[in-house]
């Protein structure tokens, strides 16, 4: 007979023990690309744009809108519709991208001896799921000129009944446990010249302190913790990434 007491012995696999859920929204990719007609890369100043994006379905139409406004918001910024577009969907980010091409076709009637393009690359990835949980990976990259692109990473934890965002402290309860063990992590992985001090080994943390990034995704048997760009260091540093183990869900 088994006992009413075994769920709490087994803590790892408490999800087993929960009672069934309600299917939740799930999550394609669908690809727009575009590029200035008649405009040869290789030879020509173009406008290049390849967009991954997500598309939510289920039963719960305001889940699935909320889940497209939390992230199709990352994609306007990107393409320059700072605020959001008219729309969280397919035809929003259309809409976008004939503004940016517009803005291109002007800069360069203004700047006819620019000979430099832009690029926008987003892509979207599904990280991990389970009944509740949906966890989407976003790398974006983009470049309008200047002395070099921008490139950053942005997760988005999903719940899967509402589409809102979890929370660092939903996500993970206990925070500060979480911080000591990524701190010894990194320091293994990035501090391999002895150096115990932060600033002296070229890192920004706020009042010269370790701190969990903005960017964390839930992956089953491990936290993953990413530091874009100019997050604790000069842009020549580039990104910082790792993976804290937490066990198995």
């Amino acid at each position: 007979m088994k006992s009413k007491y075994l769920c709490f012995l087994l803590p790892l696999y408490w999800f087993a023990c929960q009672p069934a859920v309600p299917p939740g929204i799930d999550m394609t990719i669908k690809t727009l690309r575009y590029q200035t007609p008649d405009c040869q890369p290789e030879r020509d100043p173009c406008l290049m744009i390849d967009l991954d994006f997500p598309v939510f379905t289920g039963n719960d139409s305001l889940a699935v809108q909320q889940a497209a406004n939390e992230i199709t918001g990352l994609y306007y910024d990107v393409l320059g519709q700072q605020g959001g577009g008219t729309t969280a969907d397919e035809q929003g980010l259309m809409q976008a991208v004939a503004t940016l091409a517009k803005t291109f076709d002007d800069y360069r009637h203004d700047f006819p001896d620019d000979n430099t393009g832009w690029q926008v690359n987003i892509k979207a990835n599904e990280l991990y799921r389970n009944d509740t949980l949906l966890t989407v990976a976003v790398n974006s990259f983009w470049f309008f000129g200047g002395a070099h692109g921008n490139y950053e990473v942005h997760y988005f934890n999903i719940n899967r009944q509402t589409g809102r965002l979890l929370s660092p402290e939903k996500l993970v309860p206990d925070l500060q446990a979480l911080r000591e063990k990524a701190e010894k992590i990194f320091r293994q992985k990035y501090l391999t010249d002895g150096t115990n001090d932060w600033e002296e080994a070229g890192f920004s943390f706020t009042n010269n302190t370790f701190q969990l990034p903005q960017n964390m995704a839930f992956a089953g048997d491990s936290i993953i913790l990413h530091y874009n760009q100019y997050e604790i260091g000069p842009y020549a540093a580039g990104d910082f990434h790792l993976s804290v183990p937490i066990g198995k869900h």
